[in-house]
Parts: C-alpha cells; sequence; structure tokens
C-alpha cells in the first residue's frame, strides 16, 4: 500500500506541480521527506482538491485506505519520496501509475477489505494462509532478505503477491556479540543465571543465546532479537519462549513478550 500511495502522490504531483507556488512546493516536498502513511494520503488528498480534480480521491476511498494503513499509520515511510528515484524522475512513474490506480480505483481488490488478512513469507515461496501472519513489525535479520506478501479475504480471495527485496546493515558499536554478552549480564543481575556460560541453580544443563533478527519496535527503535535456548546435559538445545531485545544503539536489554492484539511490548528483565 504505501507504494501505491507513492504513486498515486507520483501522479498527481506531476501534473499539480506547475500550478503550484514555489513555496507550496517546497512545503509539500518537505513534508514527504517524513511522512506517515496517512500523512501521504492527506497529501493527495490536499493536491487532489488543488483545482479541477484529477484521481477524484473522494472520502470513501480515503476511510478505507485509512482504515487498512491504521495499524501502521504511526510508523514512518521511507526517508525519501520514492525509494531509490528522484524528483525529476516522477513523470516517468506516472505511466506505471495509471496502470495500478485503475486497479484500485473500483475499491474492490481484497487488500481493501475489512476482513482481509496479510500473510508472508521469507523463505522464497509464494505466501498462503498457512503462512506467517503479519500482525506487527517484522523481524529482519542483517544483510540481503526477500520477503513476499499475500492479501486474503475470508473468502479466500487471494490478492497478487508482491515482493520486496530489503539489505540490512547497521550503523552501531554495538554488535551482535556484544548483543548477546548484554542479556546475559542483565540476566545474571537479576539472578537469574549463576555466570556468563549460562549455567543456573538446579539445573544440569545451561542457557545458550543466539541472535536472530533484528526489529524495529515502534518509537523504541531498533533492537537485536535475542532467543533463548537450554542446552542439556547431552549438547542437545531446545528452544525455550523467552524472547529478549538488545537496543541497537544503547545496548540497553529487554524481555520482548506480546500482548493479546499481538503487539510487542518491552519488559525490563
Amino acid at each position: 500500500i504505501q507504494y501505491q500511495l507513492y504513486l498515486m502522490f507520483a501522479c498527481i504531483w506531476d501534473k499539480r506541480e506547475p500550478e503550484l507556488p514555489r513555496n507550496k512546493r517546497v512545503e509539500y516536498l518537505q513534508i514527504m521527506k517524513r511522512a506517515t502513511l496517512g500523512t501521504i494520503l492527506n497529501v493527495i488528498m490536499e493536491l487532489d482538491a488543488y483545482g479541477e480534480p484529477i484521481l477524484h480521491v473522494n472520502k470513501i476511498f480515503q476511510q478505507q485506505i485509512l482504515e487498512f494503513i491504521r495499524p501502521r499509520n504511526t510508523e514512518m515511510a521511507h526517508g525519501i519520496l520514492i525509494p531509490g528515484v528522484q524528483e525529476e524522475s516522477y513523470r516517468e512513474l506516472a505511466q506505471a501509475y495509471e496502470r495500478i490506480y485503475k486497479s484500485i480505483q473500483g475499491l474492490k481488490l481484497p487488500i481493501f477489505a475489512e476482513d482481509c488478512r496479510i500473510y508472508y513469507t521469507t523463505d522464497g515461496t509464494v505466501p498462503t494462509q498457512d503462512s506467517t501472519l503479519y500482525t506487527s513489525a517484522i523481524p529482519m535479520p542483517l544483510g540481503e532478505s526477500v520477503y513476499k506478501f499475500v492479501a486474503i479475504s475470508e473468502e479466500g480471495v487471494a490478492s497478487d503477491v508482491t515482493v520486496r527485496t530489503y539489505r540490512l546493515s547497521l550503523n552501531t558499536e554495538i554488535t551482535v556479540d556484544v548483543a548477546i554478552s548484554n542479556v546475559i549480564y542483565a540476566l545474571i543481575n537479576a539472578d537469574v543465571l549463576l555466570d556468563e556460560e549460562g549455567n543456573m541453580r538446579g539445573m544440569s544443563g545451561h542457557n545458550v543465546y543466539k541472535f536472530n533478527s533484528i526489529i524495529r519496535i515502534g518509537e523504541n527503535g531498533d533492537y537485536y532479537v535475542i532467543y533463548e535456548y537450554y542446552e542439556d546435559a547431552t549438547g542437545i538445545q531446545t528452544r525455550t519462549e523467552r524472547i529478549y531485545g538488545v537496543n541497537v544503539q544503547d545496548g540497553t536489554a529487554c524481555r520482548i513478550t506480546y500482548d493479546e492484539q499481538g503487539q510487542i511490548v518491552l519488559v525490563d528483565i
């Protein structure tokens, strides 16, 4: 949906930009550099109402889009107007948008339905109703990752599969090894572990901590996700239910839990 909104903006900006005074052009471009999904939609509505309507984006369309983006409306969109595309390239995107807009104009895609759910995969397979359900921010490992998304209604009607490739690298002094150490030391201070080897009172085995991915948790920032495993005396490792998070910038360690709505909650160790 973010890319559909960007393309809507690209199309209307191509037509409105010559009509706008310079100060308004600068104002809109500044807004779009750090915009939530809801802000992008509002800008599209304002531009469409500036003179003779171009897209005819009515209130019904706006409300249905808002219902879909509401759970993630506080998340920032990409820091540039269109990822990898400069402002002078908008005209090239306008034609591509026209095709997309025709498909969403009727509001019949499953992605806009209230009963729609989004599923995704990270192993290259096509997502189905048996795949992971999207409920909140998606963990992302370091390096390159390929995500595939599909929206499926209660009637089983599926949208086209959307594919996104991301490459994640971090500019921080908190490495994965440091993050794992911070979890271990926090657990020692909380009297959960006896030592750096993960030993515990009354247990013949010990705990092992492994990096899984990186996830953005609302306004709290990016966190390393650390899984806990119990290794018995024979060397067999079994993952426990406990998950830990470490802020990638300041190294603060905490427990990661989930509320009844499936949203992430950070808990002090």
